[in-house]
């Protein structure tokens, strides 16, 4: 897989303006990425513009945890 800067660059360009868009979510993460432990369970819920809903959890393992502080160390 060959490195694209530009890909990077519109990816970058597309996450600054999720961020703006909804200022909320990133802390949310940052919060819950500083408190969760293994054995957390992280709940989803998406309420469509019909009214249905979709619900989605996961039970946090050390895996995660792993992944999880990588992606942290990736972001500073």
């Amino acid at each position: 897989m060959a490195f694209n800067p530009k890909m990077i660059m519109k990816g970058k360009q597309m996450f600054s303006r999720f961020e703006n868009n909804h200022p909320r979510v990133l802390p949310f993460f940052h919060y819950i990425g500083k408190k969760a432990t293994e054995g957390t369970i992280i709940e989803m819920k998406v309420i469509f513009p019909d009214g249905k809903e979709s619900t989605c959890n996961i039970r946090v393992t050390e895996d995660d945890m792993e992944l999880f502080r990588e992606i942290g160390e990736m972001s500073k």
